[in-house]
């Protein structure tokens, strides 16, 4: 009796443990198919503004959604919506639009928010208050927040802001480095390095990345500082072991934090060169198994020495002097690398 009541309780969590794997594997599903959802809602909006179709501008959008932009905070109702855009759109003549940098999106784990954020440059041609039809070219910036409803998607909050046009004079338009910065920032970058170093602060990681994108959607993210101080936090999302590897909670943010270290290095930051290679390093690390630099190290949980993640052999040693980044062979004198597939060489 006794031993048959322990087969029983073997074979029950063995079809316990197999119904868990079953259901992690159908929730990754279910995140990128809803990754997918929120990309193919991005493609239709751009699509719909070449065709000037207000209806399909509008197609994902909430009842009512909340816009932030040019300073101002604006819930809208949908019903207002069509006419609104119509006026808009019958003013404009879109003739070609692309997305400066791949769009991220990002899924909560239970799968009823996201959010989207994408930088297209569009071009085509706007009446003026003087009648007449006259070409212009811009490069937009925004953030689109998603709420599941009814089994789809639905737009219900925007933060959108237009690059400034390079000044008509040929001055050199970047911002100085030393330009006035946010303050709260700087705070969450110097929280960030002191704990790296062994300081204590008050607020966990988790909770300094969530103000940076809170800061971040007011449009509180100006000077190339600005940038430079968003990207140190975020390129410190957390890690978790699953499977024996160990993986990223969140690698979009390290692409996020890449792009905005670049900004800030175009905008003269200096400390942002050497950054500039390893966000993008740390992204394609825990995303396709290699990095293209080689400034990327993890700890190999056997043998407890650090290793590098494969390095892609297409990138040359000028590339890495660019970022501060020493030659392959001396990477690899420094470190030895992990095996890797014929692929990720």
């Amino acid at each position: 009796m006794a031993k048959g009541r322990r087969f029983a309780t073997a074979l029950l969590v063995c079809f316990a443990t197999a119904h868990l794997s079953v259901s992690a594997i159908e929730a990754r599903e279910r995140s990128s198919d809803r990754t997918a959802e929120i990309l193919k809602i991005h493609q239709d909006l751009l699509a719909s503004h070449l065709r000037n179709d207000a209806g399909g501008v509008l197609s994902a959008e909430a009842d009512t959604i909340v816009i932030v932009s040019r300073g101002e905070i604006c819930p809208a109702a949908k019903e207002a919506r069509p006419r609104e855009f119509s006026e808009y759109l019958s003013r404009q003549e879109f003739e070609g639009s692309r997305d400066v940098i791949d769009p991220i999106v990002n899924v909560s784990d239970d799968g009823r928010t996201g959010w989207l954020l994408a930088q297209v440059r569009i071009a085509g041609s706007r009446i003026g208050a003087d009648g007449a039809r006259k070409p212009f070219e811009s490069t937009w910036a925004w953030i689109e927040l998603y709420e599941r409803q009814d089994g789809r998607w639905r737009r219900v909050g925007e933060v959108s802001c237009e690059k400034p046009a390079p000044s008509s004079e040929g001055v050199d338009r970047r911002e100085s480095p030393e330009a006035p910065l946010n303050a709260e920032l700087a705070a969450l970058a110097a929280e960030d390095q002191a704990v790296r170093t062994g300081g204590t602060a008050a607020r966990t990681d988790d909770e300094r990345r969530v103000r940076v994108f809170e800061l971040m959607a007011a449009g509180a993210v100006q000077t190339p500082r600005d940038k430079f101080n968003a990207a140190l936090v975020l390129q410190h999302t957390g890690l978790t072991v699953c499977d024996g590897s160990l993986k990223s909670l969140s690698a979009e943010n390290y692409l996020l934090a890449h792009e905005l270290f670049k900004a800030a290095l175009a905008g003269g930051v200096e400390d942002a060169r050497f950054l500039v290679a390893a966000s993008i390093d740390r992204y394609l690390s825990f995303t396709q198994g290699m990095q293209r630099y080689g400034t990327n190290r993890v700890l190999n949980r056997q043998t407890g020495e650090e290793e590098l993640v494969p390095i892609d052999r297409r990138t040359t040693d000028a590339e890495r002097a660019e970022y501060g980044v020493p030659p392959l062979a001396e990477l690899l004198k420094q470190c030895p690398e992990q095996a890797a597939t014929p692929a990720d060489r």
